[in-house]
């Protein structure tokens, strides 16, 4: 059963109730649930801007049911100095965009990357009502919509998160979540929406 941020839920009991070490932080890293609680480190030098890859749907169960409170996993644009070390493509907020529309557009229907997804939607309905934020049967009612939702509404947005506008909000994620051991990357618990804007890159 989830515990929610502060009440030590670990990785190896998420393992225990069904959820491959590699799915889990994948849900991480799509901010659909939070991996333990958020006490990752300041910001030494912070970035002037925060990106983060979500899908319409997720922003939309968010934006209705969750009181527009979003978590997410967010890193700074790709580094361009060639002597430094870069974030792998499940950290990378850019790749994972792309990664998205290409299965889209090439219609897989047994896309791992939408799969995922679409369990951490179910797995996260649990969690907020858990939390109290939903009761029961608005949860029935999301796990409903997220299995019939076609393809098409997990296409990718790109969340633009100005780094002055979340100063008080942004912990570095802890080294042992990271999807590699220098990859720089952020979690936000709680980012209002008047706090980003949504780009579509693919249009």
């Amino acid at each position: 059963m989830y515990r929610p941020p502060g009440s030590g839920e670990t990785l190896e009991r998420r393992q225990r109730d069904g959820y491959s070490e590699s799915t889990v932080s994948l849900l991480f890293r799509y901010h659909l649930i939070p991996p333990k609680p958020v006490r990752g480190a300041s910001v030494l030098h912070p970035p002037l801007v925060l990106y983060s890859t979500t899908t319409k749907l997720a922003y939309s169960l968010v934006q209705r049911y969750y009181r527009a409170l979003h978590y997410v996993w967010c890193a700074p644009r790709p580094e361009f100095d060639r002597f430094a070390l870069r974030n792998p493509p499940s950290s990378d907020p850019i790749s994972l965009y792309w990664r998205f529309h290409r299965d889209i557009e090439d219609g897989d229907e047994h896309s791992s990357q939408i799969e995922r997804h679409r369990s951490g939607l179910l797995f996260g309905a649990s969690v907020k009502e858990e939390q109290g934020v939903i009761d029961l049967p608005t949860r029935e009612r999301i796990e409903a919509q997220v299995r019939r939702a076609p393809m098409g509404d997990f296409s990718p947005l790109l969340l633009v998160i100005p780094y002055s506008a979340v100063s008080s909000l942004v912990k570095a994620a802890d080294v042992a979540d990271a999807a590699k051991a220098m990859a720089e990357e952020y979690i936000i618990d709680g980012l209002p929406r008047d706090c980003f804007d949504v780009l579509e890159l693919h249009r």
